[in-house]
C-alpha cells in the first residue's frame, strides 16, 4: 500500500489516535481491521495539510467496503480525497474510538 503520511486526530475524550493517511481511491489489497476516517485534505493558508472530516467509521475488513461504499457518491460531491485508517483489532474498542471521533468531528456523512 502506498501510504502518503501520517496524522493525529484527537477525540472528544482528549485522546489522540495515529492515522495512516492514503488516497481515497485506493485500491485495498489486505483486509484492515480499524477506524476509517474520510477527509478532505487541503493546505490552509498556513500552508499546512488540514484534515476536513467527512466521514468516520469501523470495519473488520475494510478491502469490503471501500472503494464501494455506500456513501461514495456523496464523499465525492464533498471532495472526499483521503482515506485515513487507524489499525485495531477489537470490534468493542473499535466501535468506541470511532464514537469518540464522531463526537469531536461531528461528520456530515456520519448523519
Amino acid at each position: 500500500m502506498s501510504r502518503i503520511s501520517t496524522v493525529k486526530f484527537t477525540g472528544k475524550s482528549g485522546v489522540a489516535y495515529p492515522f495512516d493517511v492514503y488516497p481515497f481511491d485506493m485500491l485495498w489489497d489486505d483486509g484492515i481491521a480499524g477506524v476509517y476516517f474520510v477527509s478532505n485534505r487541503h493546505k490552509n493558508k498556513l500552508k499546512k495539510n488540514i484534515h476536513q472530516s467527512l466521514l468516520i467509521g469501523e470495519t473488520g475488513d475494510i478491502q469490503s467496503i471501500f472503494p464501494d461504499h455506500p456513501k461514495r457518491d456523496k464523499l465525492r460531491k464533498l471532495k472526499a480525497n483521503m482515506i485515513c485508517v487507524y489499525r485495531k483489532s477489537n470490534h468493542e474498542d473499535r466501535k468506541k474510538i470511532a464514537a469518540d471521533l464522531v463526537a469531536a468531528y461531528s461528520p456530515p456523512c456520519n448523519g
